[in-house]
Formats: structure tokens, sequence, C-alpha cells
């Protein structure tokens, strides 16, 4: 889904630039290797592969990090002698619940398994790509969506739950009250692409900036006027975008 939103931003900003797209399995060293080999020369990786739905990998913890941190650890092994800038997608999932905005230097205290496994790959991205000396760029996306999700993201559960929601009978919601920050796909895209072809490295929080409650979003999506009864614990993750806002004005300022 975000790759879509990449591929399309890319083709729009920069229509001189060549995609091509890596539809291997990042499991496989050896497609992996065999894949890289067979590219030209390229500037630039965007690496968004990963099992990400929470209740995903809850249920299938080892194929979660096959996949977020052996996926990683395959793709940076196969980049001897190559000089390309890495932007990895993280998560806003690597840091702890927080009453306030979250910064790249609060302490990472993830609050999911899915989290656990980004934060491995995160260090994987840093440590690896400083020994082959790689520009990189960690992106930690806050709470992204779009009406084209499927699946057991936050955004289609809520819409089909939409479908049989009464404006007189109590929706409860997990988390209704937990603030996160909501950010469309097409927006972390555009921002990803700044950021990758400007003078941008190391960790950056990618998100609006603007804090909003679970329940606020859910009524954000649909003009049934609902009966929102908030459920279970609150915790709160959502970004300071001080570094993300000078990075961007920064960008801004080369062109």
């Amino acid at each position: 889904m975000l790759g879509k939103r990449l591929c399309a931003t890319i083709k729009e900003e920069h229509p001189k630039k060549e995609i091509l797209e890596c539809k291997i399995d990042l499991t496989k060293s050896n497609e992996v290797e065999r894949f890289l080999n067979s590219l030209p020369k390229f500037d630039t990786i965007f690496h968004l592969a990963a099992l990400v739905p929470v209740e995903d990998v809850n249920q299938n913890p080892s194929k979660a990090f096959l996949v977020n941190v052996g996926g990683t650890l395959n793709l940076l092994s196969s980049l001897k002698n190559r000089t390309p800038k890495i932007i990895f997608a993280s998560t806003s999932h690597v840091y702890g619940s927080k009453n306030g905005p979250l910064s790249e230097c609060d302490p990472l205290n993830p609050i999911s398994l899915y989290g656990r496994t980004k934060l491995i790959a995160e260090d994987l991205v840093q440590s690896m790509s400083n020994a082959l000396g790689l520009d990189y760029l960690v992106a930690r996306i806050f709470s992204m969506h779009d009406e084209n999700q499927t699946g057991s993201f936050l955004r289609p559960n809520l819409e089909r739950r939409f479908k049989d929601a009464e404006s007189e009978t109590p929706f409860t919601l997990e988390g209704g009250n937990s603030k996160r920050d909501f950010t469309s796909a097409k927006e972390v895209a555009s921002l990803l692409v700044k950021l990758a072809w400007s003078d941008a490295q190391g960790l950056v929080n990618v998100a609006s900036g603007t804090p909003q409650t679970v329940a606020e979003f859910a009524q954000s999506l649909t003009a049934k006027r609902l009966d929102i009864v908030p459920t279970g614990e609150t915790n709160n993750l959502y970004a300071d975008t001080t570094r993300l806002e000078e990075m961007i004005n920064a960008t801004d300022s080369q062109h």
C-alpha cells in the first residue's frame, strides 16, 4: 500500500527517476543477492517490506522475526561494494507510551512484539550502514492509514464495523481515548520522497504532528454520528515533528 503510494509520488515528482520494484522474498538471502547483482547501479533503496499488523505478528512471531529482522539483515548483507542511500520504514511502536509528544531522543520501549522486531531492524540498519559506509534514514512512521487498506489494520476494521453501526447504539472502541498521530499513506510517501533525495540522515519521526484520539479518528471516517464508548487501556503515541520539519525546510531551501 505504501509502496504503491511511493511509486506514484516518485513518478510525479521525479519523472526521470527509474523505479526498480523488488518482488522477491527478502527472507531468502540467495534470492536477494541474485536480484541485486542483476540490477544496474542504483542510488536509493526504500526498504518497506515487513509483517506489520500487530495482531498478525502476535499470531506468528517466528514469521515476524524472519521477515522484519531476517529480511532486513539479508538486504543489508547484500549491499557490499554498493553505495545506495537506505530509507528504512520503521514505526512509532518502537517507543513506549508517553503523555506528550515523542521525540527521536525519547527512551525506546516497544509496547508490542511488532515494535520489538522493528527496533532490532533499526539497530541493524544503523550499525551495518555505518560499517559499510552507507547513508541511511530510519523513518519512524506514526499510525499510517489509507483508503485502500485491507486486513486487520485499524481503518479497514473500523469501516467494516460502520456498516452495521447505529447512531443510537453504543459503539465500543478499544483504546478509544488513546492519542495517536494519524497520517495518510499519501502524505507519508510525499515526506519519504522529499527526505530520500536530500541530505537528511539518521532518525526521524514521520507524522502529521497533530495528535488525535482513536475515537476522534473513528468519527472522522464516517458521516454517521457514533455513540463511542472507549474501552480497555489508554496509551499515547504521537510525534514531536521538530526534526522532520527541520529536514524538510532544509530540503526545500536546497531547491
